[in-house]
């Protein structure tokens, strides 16, 4: 019961923070799964299961995931970059 509960929880605050929207903006930014697990007192296991579930919060995951990694790649680029240029000089 404990759990069903959680997961409603869950489920509401997101909708209220902003639903499909935010999760995006939430994952896209950096914020892992795992911290969104911390953040309701679960294991990430539990959080993604019940995200998931929600179809529209299962696609807003795997493009948010994607535009996280294009941002991870963007910033090593960078990084290397500079490390080269602090070389150079």
């Amino acid at each position: 019961m404990a759990g069903k509960a959680l997961k409603k929880r869950i489920l509401k605050e997101v909708a209220d923070n902003g639903g499909v929207d935010w999760l995006y903006d939430q994952i896209a930014s950096g914020v892992t799964v795992a911290e969104l697990a911390r953040r309701y007192e679960c294991s990430r296991s539990y959080i993604s299961r019940s995200l998931n579930e929600v179809p529209e919060y299962k696609v807003a995951l795997a493009t948010a995931r994607e535009e996280a990694a294009d941002a991870l790649v963007e910033q090593g680029l960078e990084h290397c970059s500079r490390l080269r240029a602090a070389t150079i000089v």
